[in-house]
């Protein structure tokens, strides 16, 4: 069964995006693209010792204000690999033994063997596919486990893990104060 979707999946996607995109290498008609969309700096910052970045974003879909990164900064954010097949419009993204097939101007996409739907479709755009940010907040970041938190309005990006730190807590009292020791599986840090 695994393997008749290995090979089904593949031929679907691609039919799919054939018939929504028409003559090769077209968008489809619904997905045009915004060639002249501005540039949206995110800053992505992580809930582990890693240093933040910034990745460029861009509005792509004519129309719409979905928000969407290219597959090179996504692979880069999650350290993953990809390889992205610009004759077959297809990307093979791989993050933490998840595997994750996207096809330009297809909502339908095969992660592990499950196929899900985006809202938006991934869009080929400058030599990459690009793909909406409701692909990480909703597929990508709980498959591996993590969480992640938006925040339009600076935009930035939160990507942390859901394993807490904090492996132990106890409280003490007397009289005149009560004292809280907490055990953590790291070093606590802060930034003032």
């Amino acid at each position: 069964m695994k393997s008749r979707l290995s090979v089904l999946f593949p031929l679907i996607a691609a039919l799919l995006a054939a018939v929504a995109t028409g003559p090769a290498g077209a968008q489809p008609a619904g997905n045009r693209i915004n060639t002249t969309a501005s540039r949206v700096e995110i800053g992505v910052s992580f809930a582990q010792e890693r240093q933040g970045l910034t990745v460029v974003g861009r509005r792509l879909l004519g129309g719409s204000e979905v928000i969407y990164l290219p597959s090179h900064d996504v692979a880069t954010l999650f350290r993953g690999t990809r390889r992205w097949d610009d004759n077959r419009r297809q990307l093979d993204l791989r993050v933490r033994g998840h595997e994750f097939i996207l096809v330009a101007g297809s909502r339908l996409i095969r992660q592990d063997e499950t196929g899900i739907l985006l809202r938006t479709p991934p869009l080929a755009s400058d030599g990459d596919l690009w793909l909406p940010l409701e692909f990480l907040e909703r597929i990508v970041v709980p498959t591996v486990g993590e969480v992640v938190s938006w925040d339009p309005t600076v935009p930035r990006l939160t990507i942390g893990s859901k394993v807490a730190n904090i492996t132990n807590l106890k409280l003490s009292s007397s009289r005149r104060s009560t004292a809280m020791k907490l055990s953590c599986a790291e070093p606590l840090g802060w930034r003032t």
